[in-house]
Parts: structure tokens; C-alpha cells; sequence
């Protein structure tokens, strides 16, 4: 015996083994079938299923009530269930069954395929025997000429034409509904929707699309049927989609009519999508009658319709025999569009009339999908019961359980092969019948007991080698092909495509070449624990991959090198790999070590502590926390959120400890959790910009991403960073490894962040330092140290009457003093000593420092500095080098005004002395005189001589030197230079605001002066000294005459 000959040719794999039941032949059917799950439940009168009314059955059960009561003549059997789970299989083997049962010869009996067009439907029931009499002829004739084959793109526009005038039709109808319920705004927008999709469907910017890439998709079932009956089949295919009326890119709808560019804005493209929704609703409500009536199927033809032709197949078989019944069975009613209406009134219609047979009695069955009878009111509630066909189960282990028979009837019966098969049945239909149900194809075998040993590591159910697979590569395949959500679906489409066809087909030449499994035959990727322990394998690449692949499906995704043990060494040995020796090496890892003395005597290792119990809480949340990683990467799940964040906690919590800051000269920053990213896990919506990647993909081919990761969890979360424990010590070097990893990224990260901090806090302290007056002496230690961190005195108060643009330069000086030193502590961060983990500064980074000391033209960003409270940055705003440099041009502006008032009032080379003497002696003589005008100067005599001697004393001539070099500096260059600032910012502006005021007031003094000269000499003008001399002697002796006579 050869274990090839077990595995089926490719020949017998594409004849036996095919995902759609309608291609393979009957004996096949026969010999691959399994017992159905079914059940059934009662439709009430409303056509609705009555709620828990659902009772498990079999398929004698759908049997025996196919052929029982047909109330009226006629009975209808809906088979529902979703797509994929055998309902045309089911069909075929009522078919089959039929025709083998003792009555046969009472029933007519017509299976429609799901894969036939309409042309090929009428066939099949003009074809039916009672027909066959010459007077059929005329009929057969019209119905081939009205079924004649159309060229799809003629039916394409005949198809359109019989949709404006279905949906013209449907708009008569809806306006009936309206006028008895007026306020129905869902009817309102589907009449609007019936009445506008005629224009929109023909307009000349959307019929070429429609045309090209939608009608011809919906009618294609009906004008050529399904020429590749093995293709998937989508009922939707034949109905229009939500889709449809995403319009490409290369249809532009603006070019369109204005009222369909309106339908199309304001109807369709409107509430996410619903109008389109609602759009596909209302025409799908009219395609089977535009189908219908572009084959005038609904018409006469040859003098009689559909209805009509099947009514006669009933009379003639009622008149041949009265015991002699009609049986159709439809493989997928929602397929055939255009006669689904009429097949629908045909199928229930009543066989007899007061009493009295007027027709052979019709049944039928038709298989339909899930929620196809819902809104069928008249089909569902003549048919009273809907049999289901069940997907769902209440166990894995149901689904498992019927997948793995599924497997080895479609195994044996390729090894027998098609023609085998029908020479079975062949010779058991010529056999006594004793019961309706197909006979049992025997077990394949060759007879001899050569590789006997191998064949039997494989496994059987139900006595059927399972060679190439064991149960646990069917239950490994299952899961991977039949999940749905959390659960298990069966699905028999699936597993004959996917899991069976896939493995025969594509396995067979690698088995020749002992290369079995090949590439695309692979499982999830492997446990960390089986990864590790692939890696550690002295393969080639090759086998490797081999192994990984091998073992993941055979060994049923293990998670534990025991699990790997439990695969058979013979299956190894059958795919030419060599059994791993997995025993000896856990026995040597789990053997308890002896540590060698000093001394050179033994002595035992210290007993590791008891292990914990499989229901402590410690061992469940590991367990959880490697099944959440193991999904993670091996089903792509989604990392959950409180699993994530429980790794991102951990790892910022050990790197806290581990990162030596003060190595760093920095100091400390807190590590965060939102600042680690993991892929497809919860919580990355919560992240820092540009978060630390973990890893950059869930791949994770030697398990060393999970090993890390589990010990980390297991480590911090689970024993709260406590070594004793099992395994602690290999979690530790895992542990170890992932944050030596992250933590060179950390660091960088750090690193290049404390770098901008560093270099945007020194460029704002240095023009902290420049306005408040330090000058920059080189880039020395000791210079740079001076200029940073030296001392500063609070710049005096100017005089009220300075120039705004020196009163708001004073106030930026006073602003600069008071944050100058949170501007310290920003360099001192990121480039200071300090003791421990405190903020007591020990010593400063003065090198590193300098290295980072930023280019006059470096502009800092404030984001770069962190935790800025809202007012401080309010104030670094106005003391950035750019806002200082707008403030000091004001400063030099008024400056050089300044110093031109001075020159011209007191001429470039002035005599302070001579001028001030002068000035007070006009003053004094104001004030002899009487005639000091306190109020209107606003300053008194008093204050105005204290003012001359601070003029006298203040350096006027060294202030305006000082003001001529600042000049020269600032407004020669085009932008001012930092030398300026500090320069400006040391400027005795005392002395030049002092000679500013003293010009001022002198000169308010002049003038007066002058005034009282002016009215002296007006008033005595004209006057000479000996009169006055002589009207002073008479006024004096009148004087004296007046005082005598008051005495």
C-alpha cells in the first residue's frame, strides 16, 4: 500500500470535490451526503414565523411532509438558511430521492438548477413528458422565439425601457397609498425616488455607467445563466445595491441635466447614504416585472402563458392518472428573476374547485435565503411551515463534529473516484429498495497492509482514513474557515473550498516532492512558545518554514511544546520531517539544576517556590493575558485596550526606574504610558503626536514579541515586579531585553527633545541676559557662565516725562527680570547635575552647554519648553530676540530724536556752566520780580533751580557719546545686533532725559521772560525819567497829604 493512492488525483479532486452541488454529478451527491441539520417553524397568518414555534427535524421529516396533505391540491415547502450551508444540496438530494422511491412513477418531477436562465427554465417544463404531444408544438415555438438568445447589450436597453415603465407604474400605485395615508413621508420620498430614477438612469452622464457596469449585472443571470456552475454565486448580483449609485470618478455628474443634478445632490446623495438605499429598494421592487416583461413572459405565446402551460402539465397528468402529482423543485427562487411572480401564483394554485380535482396536485420546493419570504405574505402563509437549515449550533464541538464527516465522505468518495460511483449506484439501483435513503458507498481501501502503521496515525471517522489530515488539522482549518464573530459557523461550501479542495489541490505535488505543506498551505502564525522553539531548531530555512507550517495546522495551533508532543511521530515521518525529540529536552529544561561550589562540591540549587494553583488568580490573568497576545498576532484581533495600556504602564513604569538622569545631566522626566504605541491594539486614540512604536507590525514569526511582552505582564501587572515566581527569571531576561530596546529610543527621544529645550531656553536667558545689560564675552566656560547666569541689578525708574517707546523698553527690562529665573531653570533641566532624583542642582553641564549654544539667527519655539503656564508664556512672547529687536528700534528711533534736540539747543560743543548760570539768573530775576508764573510753567521757581543742578551735575557730554557710538551700532546695521541690545540696554538714559527736561523747562523760562520784557517796554514806552521822577515826587506828597488828614 501507497498512502498516494489514498490521496484522491487531481482528475477525481475536480470531478468529486466541488463547492457548488448542482456541478457534480448524482452518484457523488449520493455517496458525500450527510444528514442535514434541519428545522422547521410555523408561519402565521400574517406570514410572519410564530415565535418560538421552531422544532428540530430531519430530512425524512421534510420528506414525509413534502408528500403528505396538500390542502386544495397544492403545497409549497420554502427552504431557507444562509448562503453556503447546502440548500441546493438538499434540493438535489430530494431529487434523488424521489426518483428512487417506490412511488416514483406517480410523480413528474422538475428540478430547476440554480445556475439556468430563464430560456433554460421554460425548457425545463415545456421538456416535461405530458407536453410532448404535437399541439405543444406552436406553443414551444413562441416561447423559444420570445426566449431566443438576446445580445446582452440589446437587453441591456430593452431592460431599461421596461424599468421606467415598471417604476411608472409602481409611482400609480404609491399615489393610491398616499391618498389614504397623506402624512406617510416614507411613501412621499419613494414616489419622489420612482418618478426622478427614469432621468437619472438615462441621463447622458450617467447611462453609459449604468449601462456598461450595472444593468448588465443584474440581468445577466436571466439572458445567458451561469455558465461556470462551480463560480460563487451572489444572489444580490441580480438586484440593485446601494453601490450602484456611487458614481466613479469618470462620470460627471455636473455635466448632467439641471433637474438630475438636483435628484442626485438634494434626493440621492443626502443622510450618509439612505436616499441611495432607499433608491436600490424601489427599483429592485420592479425588477422582476421589467425582467418579465422583456422576455413577455406575462403574455400569450402561441395562445398560452407560463401559468397557462404548467396548468395544462397538471390537467394532462390528472387525466393519465389521478394518482399522478407535479413536483417542482427550484434550487434558488431569489435567481430567477423575471418569473419569480409567476412561479409564485403557479406554485399555490389550488387543484381543485367545490370539491372537485381539476388539477394533478402540485408541490414544491424552493430553497431561498435567509429573510427572502419577508414581505411574501401570500407564499409564506400558503406554505404554513419554513424549514431551515441550520448554520448555528449550540456547541464548537456540533460544527467541528459535522465538518470532520463532511471531510471524510468527500475523501472517500474522490478516492473511489466519479466513475466508480456511478458503476455503485448503478448496480444498488437494480438491487430491492427498502428504503428511499441512498446506500452507503464502502469504504475505500487498497486491501494491503503495507504503510498500514501510517495510514492509521492519521486517524479515521467513521472508519474512513483521514490521510492526508487528522482531526486536528480539520479542527485547525474549521476554525480559521468557519468563524464568524466569536463563534463557529458550518458552512459546507466552505469547508469543500477551503478547507478540503485547498489541502488536495494544492498539497498533492508537494507531497510527491517531499515538500508537503507547501507555502499556500499555512495556519495562523505559531505560538511564542512554538516560534521560540522553531527558532532554536537547526533547520534550513526551508524546513523551517515547513515545520512552522506543518505544525500550526497539524499540531492544531499548539501553544506549548506538549501540545507539539501530541503529534503523532508517524505523520511526521509520512510529510519526510523528522519527529522532534520536544521529551528529553523539557525533561532536561525542567531537571533540577546543581551548582558548583568554590570548593568543587555540589550542592543542590535552592528549591524553587510551590507553584500555584490552575485557579489562583495569578495563573488566570496569565492565562488571559496570553491568549489576548496570541490572538493579537496570530487572528489580527485587536489588542484590547485594557491589555494594552497594561503593557504601556509597565513599560513607563520600569524605564522611570531604569533611566540614570543625572547621566543624562537632566532633570527628571516622567516616562508615560500614552507615549508607547502598539499596533491594531485599544487606545491609540489617547497617544502623544508621534508615539514610541513597540513594534511596528503584529508579525511575529520567532515568538519573541509575545515572549517579551507576556513577561513583561506577567512580571509588573500580574507579580507587581516581584522575582519569586516561576519562570522569573527567564521573564526578567525577556523583560530586560524589550527595555533595553525601547529605552535607546527613549533616550533619543530625550535626547534630541532636550536638545531643542537646551537651545530654545539659552536663546530666550541670552536675550534676557543682552537686555538686562550682560555683555557676551566668547564662548568660554567662564564667559558663557557670566553672560547666562550672571547678576543683574533692577534697572532704575525714568522720569515721567520720558519718551513711551523708553518707558515701554523699561517695562520690557523689568518683565525680563522677573523671568529670568524660570529662564535659568529651563537651561539648568536639561544641562544641570542635580542630586538623585530632586531638583537640587549640583553642578552645571557647562560643556554640553556650549555645544548646544544656538546661532545668533536660531528662532526658539516656546513648544519646545515644557509646562509654560498661560501668563508666562504671555511674557517669553514679548521677550523672544524678535520681539526685542522691533522694541529696540522704537528705543533708537527716540534716541537719535533725542540726541538731536540736544545738539540743536545746546549746539555740539556747549558750556554747561555759562548755560545753566545764565538760564537760573533769567529764573531768579522772574522770581525778584514777582513774576515766576508757577501755574502756568507747572513747576515753581524752587523746582526749577533743583532741576539746574541736576543738569549740572548729570554727565550730559559722556551720555551723548555714549548715545552716538549705540547710533552708529543700531542704525547702520539692517537688523540690530545683539551687542546693541546690551549695549542700549546699559545707556545712561538718566543724564539725557535730565538735559531733555532741562531744554524744556529752560526754554518755558526763556519765553516767559521774554513776555514780561515785551509788556515792560510796552507800558512805558513813550515815558522820560525826569517826568516820572516829578509824578513820583507829586504822587508821594498826595500820599502824605491823605495820611495827615486821616490822622
Amino acid at each position: 500500500m501507497s498512502l498516494l493512492n489514498y490521496w484522491p488525483t487531481h482528475e477525481e479532486i475536480d470531478r468529486c470535490i466541488k463547492s457548488e452541488a448542482e456541478a457534480v454529478a448524482d452518484e457523488v451527491l449520493l455517496a458525500v451526503h450527510q444528514e442535514f441539520p434541519l428545522a422547521y417553524a410555523t408561519v402565521g397568518p400574517d406570514g410572519k414565523v410564530i415565535p418560538d414555534s421552531r422544532q428540530v427535524a430531519s430530512e425524512d421529516d421534510l420528506l414525509r411532509h413534502l408528500l403528505g396533505s396538500a390542502p386544495e391540491g397544492s403545497l409549497v415547502v420554502p427552504v431557507t438558511g444562509a448562503s453556503g450551508v447546502g440548500k441546493s444540496h438538499l434540493i438535489r438530494m430530494l431529487d434523488a430521492r424521489l426518483r428512487r422511491n417506490p412511488k416514483a412513477s406517480r410523480y413528474l418531477i422538475i428540478r430547476i438548477p440554480k445556475s439556468a436562465s430563464l430560456r433554460r427554465v421554460v425548457e425545463l417544463i415545456l421538456d416535461a413528458e405530458p407536453l410532448q404531444h404535437q399541439k405543444y408544438s406552436s406553443v414551444r415555438a413562441e416561447f423559444d422565439k420570445a426566449l431566443a438568445d438576446v445580445p446582452l447589450s440589446q437587453a441591456v436597453i430593452l431592460f431599461q425601457a421596461q424599468l421606467k415603465i415598471a417604476l411608472g407604474e409602481y409611482a400609480t400605485k404609491l399615489r393610491h397609498q398616499l391618498q389614504q395615508t397623506p402624512t406617510d413621508e416614507n411613501l412621499k420620498r419613494r414616489l419622489h425616488l420612482s418618478l426622478g430614477l427614469p432621468s437619472f438612469l438615462s441621463d447622458a452622464a450617467t447611462e453609459d455607467y449604468f449601462h456598461k457596469q450595472v444593468l448588465p449585472r443584474i440581468i445577466h443571470r436571466s439572458v445567458e445563466g451561469l455558465k461556470d456552475p462551480n463560480a460563487p454565486i451572489d444572489p444580490a448580483d441580480s438586484q440593485f445595491k446601494t453601490c450602484d449609485f456611487d458614481l466613479p470618478d469618470n462620470v460627471a455628474i455636473t455635466t448632467a441635466a439641471i433637474p438630475v443634478q438636483k435628484f442626485f445632490q438634494l434626493t440621492l446623495n443626502t443622510q450618509g447614504g439612505q436616499g441611495k438605499a432607499i433608491a436600490a429598494d424601489v427599483l429592485n421592487q420592479v425588477v422582476d416585472q421589467a425582467t418579465r416583461q422583456l422576455y413577455q413572459l406575462n403574455e400569450s405565446l402561441g395562445g398560452k402563458t407560463l401559468g397557462d402551460v404548467i396548468g395544462d402539465i397538471r390537467r394532462l397528468l390528472l387525466t393519465e392518472d389521478p394518482s399522478k402529482e407535479l413536483i417542482i423543485l427550484v434550487e434558488d427562487f431569489a435567481a430567477l428573476v423575471g418569473i419569480q411572480d409567476t412561479l409564485a401564483k403557479i406554485l399555490i394554485q389550488h387543484g381543485e374547485t367545490d370539491g372537485t380535482k381539476t388539477h394533478a396536485t402540485i408541490r414544491s420546493v424552493i430553497a431561498v435565503t435567509d429573510g427572502y419570504l419577508a414581505g411574501r405574505d401570500t407564499l409564506a402563509t400558503r406554505a404554513g411551515r419554513e424549514w431551515i437549515v441550520e448554520s448555528r449550533f449550540e456547541s464548537e464541538a456540533e460544527v467541528l463534529s459535522r465538518t470532520k464527516r463532511l471531510v471524510s465522505s468527500y475523501l472517500n468518495a474522490a478516492r473511489h473516484g466519479e466513475d466508480a460511483l456511478k458503476a455503485f449506484y448503478r448496480d444498488a439501483s437494480s438491487a430491492p429498495f427498502h428504503s428511499n435513503k441512498p446506500k452507503a458507498v464502502e469504504i475505500y481501501s487498497e486491501g494491503n497492509g503495507e504503510h498500514e502503521s501510517l495510514l492509521e496515525a492519521f486517524g479515521t471517522i467513521k472508519n474512513v482514513p483521514l490521510f492526508p489530515f487528522t482531526e486536528s488539522a480539520i479542527e485547525c482549518l474549521a476554525r480559521s474557515t468557519l468563524a464568524s464573530g466569536n463563534a463557529l459557523v458550518f458552512n459546507p461550501r466552505f469547508v469543500i473550498k477551503n478547507v478540503i479542495r485547498e489541502v488536495l489541490i494544492n498539497g498533492r505535488d508537494a507531497y510527491l516532492a517531499g515538500q508537503f505543506p507547501p507555502p499556500n498551505i499555512s495556519g495562523k502564525p505559531p505560538a511564542y512558545a512554538v516560534a521560540q522553539w522553531l527558532g532554536e531548531q537547526k533547520f534550513s530555512p526551508d524546513v523551517r518554514s515547513r515545520y512552522e507550517r506543518f505544525v500550526s495546522i497539524w499540531g492544531n495551533q499548539p501553544t506549548t511544546l506538549s501540545d507539539i508532543a501530541r503529534i503523532p511521530g508517524a505523520v511526521f515521518e509520512a510529510f519526510k520531517l523528522a519527529p522532534p525529540q520536544i521529551e528529553s529536552e523539557k525533561q532536561a529544561i525542567q531537571k533540577i539544576s546543581q551548582q558548583i561550589s568554590t570548593d568543587g562540591h555540589p550542592h543542590p540549587h535552592p528549591p524553587p517556590p510551590p507553584p500555584l494553583p490552575p485557579d489562583s488568580p495569578q495563573i488566570k490573568q496569565a492565562s488571559a493575558y496570553q491568549t489576548a497576545l496570541e490572538r493579537w498576532v496570530q487572528s489580527e484581533t485587536m489588542l484590547e485596550q485594557k491589555v494594552a495600556n497594561a503593557i504601556r504602564q509597565a513599560i513607563a513604569s520600569l524605564l522611570n526606574q531604569r533611566i540614570d538622569w543625572n547621566a543624562e545631566c537632566l532633570l527628571k522626566r516622567e516616562v508615560k504610558s500614552n507615549q508607547f504605541s502598539l499596533p491594531n491594539a485599544g487606545g491609540e486614540g489617547n497617544l502623544v503626536d508621534d508615539p514610541i512604536k513597540v513594534t511596528e507590525t503584529t508579525v511575529d514569526p520567532d515568538g519573541r514579541l509575545r515572549g517579551e511582552l507576556f513577561a513583561l505582564l506577567r512580571y509588573v501587572s500580574i507579580y507587581n515586579e516581584s522575582p519569586d515566581y516561576d519562570d522569573s527569571d527567564e521573564d526578567l531576561a525577556r523583560v530586560g531585553n524589550l527595555i533595553d530596546r525601547l529605552q535607546s529610543v527613549v533616550i533619543g527621544r530625550v535626547r534630541a527633545s532636550a536638545k531643542k529645550q537646551t537651545q530654545a531656553a539659552i536663546a530666550l536667558l541670552a536675550a534676557n541676559s543682552r537686555l538686562l545689560g550682560l555683555l557676551e564675552k566668547g564662548r568660554t566656560p567662564t564667559a558663557v557662565s557670566s553672560f547666562l547666569f550672571g547678576d543683574v541689578e533692577s534697572p532704575p525708574d525714568l522720569i515721567e516725562s520720558a519718551p513711551q517707546s523708553f518707558k515701554d523698553w523699561r517695562q520690557l527690562q523689568r518683565d525680563a527680570l522677573q523671568i529670568r529665573p524660570l529662564l535659568i531653570d529651563f537651561v539648568l533641566e536639561t544641562s544641570g547635575c542635580f542630586q538623585g532624583t530632586g531638583k537640587t542642582l549640583q553642578g552645571v553641564d557647562i560643556v554640553g552647554l556650549i555645544e548646544s549654544y544656538p546661532d545668533e539667527n536660531f528662532a526658539p519655539d516656546l513648544l519646545d519648553l515644557p509646562s509654560l503656564y498661560k501668563e508666562l508664556r504671555a511674557k517669553l512672547m514679548v521677550v523672544r530676540p524678535i520681539a526685542i529687536n522691533a522694541r529696540l528700534k522704537l528705543v533708537l528711533q527716540a534716541a537719535k530724536t533725542l540726541d538731536a534736540k540736544i545738539t540743536s539747543e545746546l549746539g555740539a560743543d556747549f558750556n554747561k556752566q555759562a548755560v545753566i548760570d545764565a538760564i537760573k539768573q533769567v529764573a531768579i530775576d522772574l522770581r525778584d520780580m514777582g513774576v515766576f508764573p508757577t501755574g502756568s510753567l507747572g513747576f515753581s521757581s524752587n523746582e526749577f533751580f533743583t532741576l539746574c543742578e541736576s543738569f549740572r551735575n548729570a554727565a550730559i557730554k559722556e551720555a551723548l557719546a555714549t548715545l552716538a557710538d549705540v547710533l552708529v551700532d543700531g542704525l547702520q546695521a539692517s537688523d540690530a545686533a545683539s551687542r546693541t541690545i546690551s549695549r542700549v540696554a546699559n545707556m545712561p538714559l538718566a543724564p539725557l532725559l535730565t538735559a531733555e527736561q532741562f531744554i524744556n523747562r529752560a526754554g518755558q523760562v526763556v519765553r516767559v521772560a521774554e513776555e514780561h520784557v515785551r509788556t515792560m517796554e510796552a507800558k512805558y514806552e513813550g515815558v522820560t525819567v525826569a517826568q516820572t521822577a516829578e509824578a513820583l515826587a507829586e504822587t508821594f506828597e498826595n500820599l502824605a497829604t491823605d495820611l495827615a488828614r486821616l490822622q
